[in-house]
């Protein structure tokens, strides 16, 4: 299962389209996040 992520230039307006339609597909990453696989 993918996962994509997003940063702050993607702008909150644009995240919140992305998050409606790929649901947990897509997170928000902020400087200093971690991902974990």
């Amino acid at each position: 299962k993918a996962r994509f992520y997003t940063c702050h230039c993607t702008g909150e307006e644009n995240y919140r389209y992305l998050k409606t339609n790929m649901e947990d597909h897509i997170a928000y990453l902020a400087g200093g996040d971690v991902i974990t696989c």
